[in-house]
């Protein structure tokens, strides 16, 4: 059996909570998200609990622009620098990246501009003994480009079967790749819409891209899941009866429980808890045969009706100073009215919220801190 590991989803749990349940799920290793860091969620932290640390996904915000003249580029192009120095820092030695982030801006054509400013994080990357794992998705073009060009031992590939399934399934990546492959994004979808589902509930094909996982050198040891997490998203004008319809490919549409429509939304894994998700997110393998779903029967399931607090996202109505109008955006800056990631928004709400969870955090310090120093006054008399 490989090592298995996943992404770290949000959460309001605490960090060491949340490791703990993928560790009690069985995993090997976790990764995440850099926001995550700024959460707690450390190799340090890792370390202790008994997981593995593998990678950290660097953050993608604007990196169409790298390809176009002007000074954004070139503040993408420093910003990856950044988080690869550090990261580093940290101990953390791999990291993945994007060419291209959505489409709500148009990348420019692949060149010379982009070319230089991929050398520079290049060298950052050898300088630092950073390995950069390039990410398949939406514009394979630009993804292509990076990896030819740069066929070095800095450059490796993150194959994503979701987003080949979602954007490019007549792209071989793995096939063309998989001698460089360094990391995995393992989730499922309608083979139309990036959603980050849990395998098997999807449309993708896991009996086949198990055989290839078991055939390739990286992913017969090691393969890593980006499932999202108990998720609402928009599909703005369609009706709930359009969107089941859409979506009625899915293996998880038939469980009403785990895949409930509306007028203009569906959600997945809404009624289960955070270690629940875990444990359905751990239930896979490379043979693709002793899997187990998180939807369907959940009787044997030892993380089942968990007092885990349940972990929904909970996005704000905020102004996307972009479109010029009020979105339901997600902390991290995903917009379910856009369906994509924003940049230039007001988190005005959230800054207040976290600064009120700060303030909460600091009196319950500084209260258990009172109750330490009464017990060592009592224990002296």
């Amino acid at each position: 059996m490989p090592q298995t590991g996943a992404y770290v989803i949000g959460s309001p749990l605490p960090a060491e909570e949340r490791l703990r349940a993928y560790k009690d799920a069985g995993f090997d290793f976790v990764c995440c998200g850099i926001e995550r860091i700024a959460e707690g969620i450390t190799p340090e932290l890792c370390d202790r609990i008994g997981l593995g640390f593998e990678n950290v996904h660097l953050s993608g915000a604007k990196t169409n622009f790298i390809w176009s003249e002007g000074e954004i580029g070139d503040a993408v192009c420093r910003r990856y620098c950044r988080e690869i120095e550090a990261m580093s820092d940290m101990g953390i030695h791999t990291g993945i990246i994007h060419v291209t982030w959505g489409k709500s801006v148009m990348p420019e054509p692949p060149g010379e501009i982009g070319f230089a400013r991929y050398e520079a994080i290049r060298e950052t990357a050898a300088r630092r003994g950073f390995t950069v794992c390039v990410e398949n998705s939406i514009f394979p073009g630009h993804f292509y480009s990076v990896l030819d060009r740069f066929d070095v031992p800095e450059f490796a590939h993150c194959f994503d079967c979701g987003h080949w399934n979602a954007f490019a399934k007549e792209h071989d990546f793995f096939g063309k790749y998989g001698h460089r492959v360094a990391a995995t994004h393992i989730h499922d979808n309608d083979g139309a819409h990036d959603l980050h589902i849990l395998p098997f509930d999807g449309t993708i094909d896991w009996e086949a891209l198990a055989a290839r996982f078991a055939a390739n050198p990286f992913t017969r040891e090691k393969i890593c899941s980006e499932s999202g997490g108990p998720k609402t998203l928009s599909f703005a004008g369609k009706t709930a009866e359009e969107i089941a319809s859409m979506l009625s490919c899915m293996r998880v549409a038939a469980d009403p429980e785990m895949m409930k429509v509306s007028d203009g939304a569906v959600t997945f894994y809404g009624g289960i808890g955070y270690a629940e998700f875990v444990y359905g997110n751990e239930s896979y393998s490379i043979s693709g045969d002793s899997h187990r779903r998180v939807s369907g029967d959940r009787s044997d399931c030892r993380c089942c009706y968990s007092p885990v607090k349940q972990m929904t996202p909970s996005p704000k109505f905020c102004l996307n100073y972009e479109s010029g109008k009020f979105e339901w955006i997600e902390r991290d800056g995903f917009s379910w009215d856009q369906g994509d990631y924003v940049v230039f928004w007001d988190d005005s709400e959230y800054r207040r919220e976290e600064e009120e969870e700060r303030r909460k955090e600091e009196d319950r310090r500084e209260a258990e801190e009172k109750k330490r120093r009464r017990r060592e006054d009592e224990e002296e008399e």
